[in-house]
């Protein structure tokens, strides 16, 4: 995740879901330097924090990825429904294969993120409060970028 999120932060900006500055370029290797920097001091500062911050972040970030593998996953058989004559350089010989691997995988791999996240019973773990916060901080940025937009 530390490495792939200057060049997300570079996406972002150039897309207008970010602000310009974070895609500014290094003009001698054309890296988006203050994405790197961002993305840099962010880990610095979680790792000066100790074990007890980076668990659930870490934990958190799991349980994104998880979610969104499934995502991607569903909307690839959605594309598969919505648009079956589209152009596909290689076809699965028996497609139930495909989507029985599909929900195997993601079941797996949900209950080896959610599993132990659940094993705290005292409440709300903290790493699914950080998700809930996370999807609705992102949520209302959406919105406020989207109306920007408009």
């Amino acid at each position: 995740m530390l490495f792939a999120g200057s060049r997300v932060l570079f996406a972002m900006s150039a897309t207008g879901l970010a602000p310009s500055g974070w895609g500014t370029l290094s003009r001698t290797r054309g890296t988006p330097i203050r994405a790197i920097w961002l993305v840099a001091l962010s880990g610095l500062g979680v790792a000066l924090l100790g074990r007890g911050a980076i668990d659930p972040l870490v934990a958190a970030a799991s349980i994104t990825l998880v979610a969104t593998f499934v995502v991607v996953c569903l909307a690839l058989l959605k594309l598969r429904k919505l648009q079956p004559n589209a152009y596909r350089p290689y076809r699965v010989p028996t497609p139930w294969i495909a989507r029985f691997a599909v929900a195997v995988s993601a079941i797996l791999l949900l209950l080896s993120v959610v599993g132990p996240s659940l094993e705290h019973r005292q409440g709300i773990p903290v790493e699914w409060g950080l998700v809930v916060g996370w999807v609705v901080l992102g949520a209302v940025y959406r919105r406020h970028v989207q109306s920007r937009m408009i």
